[in-house]
């Protein structure tokens, strides 16, 4: 997969296919949508002439929604988030149903017994809706796995006092941990949080009192100048 102007590109390693998906055009925003609103007024929303849609992106694909930059105003409002994709539009929408738009509801079921290899379309469903709930629904009488025994064993192994406060390593799965560059990542995270900051007085006074916190605490300090190593 990638956005309209080509600048990104998303694998998508395994997929399900069905003949029609079920979904209203209505539902898709447009450019006049998001002018409505103050914050989001210079975001620039594509307009095609295919209205059907043929994909649903799910958290299978986490590449595919990452969030490089984020816009939002008042609690209620709708917000845009800039993935890999492009910008996505969330929240209720101050326009009315047209006569071409309709609310649907929609059933789906199957009359035959699922056996364990059968890819039948409740099949498809199932597995799909099992990793959007994966750490949403919470599940009774689950153990312990692997990695958590591990983890849990390398801070017990770990922990110590010192001044006061108590110490712990880091749970990493393999030591030395692999650390690869990501300072586009960290970049793009940092101006989202400006962005977020400059809209919100408040939290930005709040934000600034909790560092100055951390600083005299010792529990961060400022880097000097000539300490920072900067990798293009």
């Amino acid at each position: 997969m990638e956005p309209l102007d080509g600048t990104d590109k998303v694998d998508v390693a395994r997929l399900w296919t069905v003949d029609k998906l079920n979904a209203s055009s209505c539902s898709i925003p447009s450019e006049q949508d998001a002018r409505q609103w103050p914050h989001l007024r210079d975001i620039k929303l594509p307009s095609i002439s295919e209205k059907e849609v043929q994909l649903i992106i799910g958290t299978n694909v986490p590449d595919a929604l990452w969030v490089l930059e984020e816009r939002h105003g008042n609690r209620g409002e709708p917000y845009t988030i800039c993935t890999p994709l492009g910008w996505t539009l969330m929240g209720p929408m101050e326009r009315s149903i047209g006569e071409d738009c309709h609310l649907n509801v929609n059933l789906v079921r199957s009359a035959e017994a699922l056996r364990e290899d059968d890819d039948c379309l409740m099949h498809q469903l199932e597995r799909f809706w099992a990793a959007e709930n994966s750490g949403v629904i919470p599940e009774s009488k689950v153990s312990m796995s692997v990695e958590d025994k591990e983890a849990l064993a390398i801070m017990k192994q770990s922990v110590k006092l010192e001044d006061g406060h108590y110490q712990i390593a880091l749970p990493w799965k393999r030591y030395p941990p692999f650390l690869p560059y990501n300072r586009f990542m960290a970049e793009c995270r940092l101006q989202t949080l400006k962005n977020g900051l400059l809209l919100d007085s408040e939290l930005l006074e709040n934000y600034k009192a909790t560092m100055e916190q951390y600083l005299s605490k010792g529990h961060a300090r400022r880097v000097p100048l000539n300490e920072i190593n900067v990798q293009d």
